[in-house]
């Protein structure tokens, strides 16, 4: 009789705990498929990629200067050709070559003009005069830039790049700035380079998805400085031999490194989107 109140307790604790038990949601299972996953766990990262290649417009140039204690040569390379190779998501990825003609290149005279002279003896310098072994005028007459990568990129992405003010109601700008890591290569010596550049992506209005630009810019702040030692260029008659007595010439008239300056223009050549990639479960 006395039992009967605690029996009913312990009925009424044991289905308590019991709805309980009922009421707690069972343990949620993983896909077991990266297709199963839900969009919103999909990561930024994650995402379709856009790999733009760029080619230089015919003509392009660059200019030198050799500034020395008693005299400032100048000149300029008339055929410089490239592609470039930009993943608008990433840019830090950006790959490229640039092939410099030396047959094109000319010296100045202090008027302006090209100096047949003067562009004899550079071309003496680099081992390409005209009675020089035609192995080497071969093998030296390009010069190549090899870039490797983009770093402090002060922006990753083109589409969230800095828009800047163009005064032109057919194209929007956006402004990376960056540092271009490469090898420069002339007459088979190839040094490492840090160069800062600023690259300007145009893109055509309005703006259609997806965001593609239609032209890059590429200007560098600074002239590239190019030490001829480096490249083994110095005084050298057309037949390619070496003149010890001209060494003196190095520094006084004609300067111990090329700085090297100008803008290039890129033209898009063609667009590749790769998917995402897929995240396997272990």
């Amino acid at each position: 009789m006395y039992n009967r109140p605690h029996s009913w307790l312990s009925l009424t604790l044991l289905a308590g705990l019991s709805l309980a038990a009922c009421k707690k949601e069972a343990p949620r299972e993983e896909p077991k498929a990266p297709w199963l996953a839900s969009d919103k766990a999909t990561p930024a990262a994650a995402r379709a990629s856009t790999k733009a290649h760029f080619r230089l417009v015919p003509g392009s140039s660059l200019t030198f200067r050799l500034p020395a204690k008693e005299a400032a040569p100048s000149g300029v390379v008339r055929n410089v050709n490239g592609e470039i190779e930009c993943t608008l998501e990433d840019l830090g990825q950006t790959r490229g070559t640039l092939c410099f003609d030396l047959a094109s290149l000319a010296l100045l005279s202090d008027t302006g003009n090209d100096d047949a002279e003067r562009t004899s003896s550079a071309f003496s310098w680099l081992g390409l005069g005209a009675t020089a072994p035609r192995d080497d005028q071969k093998n030296f007459r390009d010069a190549t830039f090899e870039l490797t990568s983009l770093v402090a990129l002060s922006s990753s992405s083109f589409e969230r790049a800095a828009v800047v003010s163009t005064g032109s109601n057919s194209e929007r700008v956006r402004r990376v700035t960056a540092t271009a890591t490469g090898r420069f290569t002339l007459r088979r010596f190839a040094v490492e380079h840090r160069i800062p550049v600023q690259l300007d992506f145009h893109s055509a209005l309005p703006e259609k998805s997806p965001l593609v630009p239609t032209r890059v810019v590429v200007h560098f702040p600074k002239e590239i400085r190019i030490p001829l030692a480096e490249h083994d260029v110095k005084p050298r008659d057309e037949a390619g031999r070496t003149l010890p007595n001209e060494r003196a010439l190095v520094g006084r008239v004609v300067g111990s490194a090329a700085l090297v300056g100008g803008d290039l223009e890129w033209k898009l050549d063609r667009t590749e989107t790769a998917p995402p990639p897929q995240k396997i479960a272990p």
